[in-house]
């Protein structure tokens, strides 16, 4: 069961870490973001949630 989480985290991770490369290198599909998905849509936060999955994965599988 953790580990069904923590491959979730991975790809969530992933794809808000491409999400906020395409707002960042593409900064006219901003527009197409709701705002208040923005700050979830970023690189950061796409990171932050890679590694938790990971960590959970690497730790807890």
């Amino acid at each position: 069961m953790i580990a069904a989480i923590g491959v979730l985290l991975v790809f969530g991770g992933v794809s808000a870490f491409l999400l906020g490369a395409v707002r960042y290198f593409f900064p006219s599909t901003d527009r197409f973001f709701p705002n208040d998905m923005k700050r979830f849509f970023a690189m950061r936060t796409g990171v932050y949630i890679f590694l938790a999955g990971v960590v959970l994965l690497r730790f807890f599988a």
